[in-house]
């Protein structure tokens, strides 16, 4: 019978850091100007909204609520406001919806349309945690971020990362469909994957690409799987060292990083990695030298290929 550690503890964790976390300290935004002298960012508003004032420094709320604040990573969902967010460590993932929050765009009044994936916000709330996986945020007082090119977003960096990683791993669910076919598991190995994804991070797109494809997100590697017992043995071996494995309900997923000569293109960051899904010795579908560049805007358009294998 398989057993259900990992899953158990992605729980345990989860629930850990939603209580460790409700307290963690962001930087604070720089005061609203004047009512009538603060530019609306992002779109139309009134006078009378540029000048609303954003929560206090010692985090009281504009009704004299006391407001807790939590640093956290868009990993997905800015466009539709329903946000998945990610903090630093194992099981620090979250959701929210920005629904009638206030939205602030370096320190000003903005519409929720300025929100992107791969910013980081500062959340302020006053609703407490949801012990779930992800946790839940509740009564969300106002999400703040900073435009692209400023001291807390600035360039050069591996912008919005978790995106071109969910966009990597649904090209390769589209590769070699019958692979996918009886999958109750998806486990996303990105613990050698290049970029410097925090933990959180790494949890946010597991869980992600999994519940996009109806199935429970694991994150654990092909030792791993072997050994919590979710493997099963394929085919006939002489002894334990040379045995070869099998999953019958489940796929793995993993990205790593692929040797290069440089890590730049006309001083730009790029990013090369291969990446493979693998459902048995003879299941398994490679993409091999995968290239991103991330251009002067600060994030990354496309990647390249270099090859493709099946085995």
């Amino acid at each position: 019978m398989k057993k259900k550690l990992a899953a158990g503890l992605m729980m345990i964790l989860c629930i850990a850091a939603a209580a460790g976390c409700g307290g963690k300290d962001g930087g604070k935004p720089s005061a609203n100007g004047a009512p009538g002298e603060t530019e609306i960012n992002g779109g139309s508003g009134t006078a009378a909204d540029a000048g609303k004032d954003m929560p206090s420094a010692d985090g009281t709320a504009a009704g004299g609520e006391q407001t807790e604040r939590m640093t956290l990573r868009i990993v997905d969902g800015a466009e539709s406001g329903n946000l998945v967010l990610a903090g630093e460590g194992a099981g620090e993932v979250y959701t929210l919806s920005v629904g009638d929050a206030e939205v602030y765009l370096d320190g000003a009044v903005s519409l929720a349309s300025v929100l992107e994936d791969g910013m980081l916000a500062e959340i302020r709330y006053t609703g407490g945690i949801e012990e779930t996986f992800p946790a839940q945020i509740g009564n969300v007082v106002s999400v703040s971020v900073y435009s692209k090119g400023t001291e807390q977003n600035p360039l050069g960096v591996y912008y919005d990362l978790c995106g071109l990683y969910l966009e990597v791993l649904d090209d390769l669910w589209d590769k070699d469909s019958g692979l996918n076919e009886g999958a109750a598991y998806v486990s996303v190995d990105l613990s050698e994957a290049p970029g410097g994804l925090t933990e959180g991070e790494k949890w946010a797109v597991a869980w992600i690409f999994a519940d996009t494809h109806n199935a429970e997100a694991l994150m654990l590697t092909y030792e791993e799987l072997a050994e919590q017992g979710y493997l099963s043995e394929y085919g006939e071996w002489e002894d334990d060292e040379h045995k070869a494995y099998e999953w019958t309900d489940g796929v793995l997923f993993s990205i790593t990083e692929h040797a290069a000569d440089g890590n730049e293109v006309y001083s730009l960051p790029v990013l090369k990695f291969d990446a493979e899904k693998w459902r048995s010795p003879l299941g398994a579908y490679y993409l091999v030298n995968c290239g991103a560049v991330w251009s002067e805007s600060g994030s990354w358009e496309s990647y390249t290929v270099e090859a493709e294998a099946i085995s």
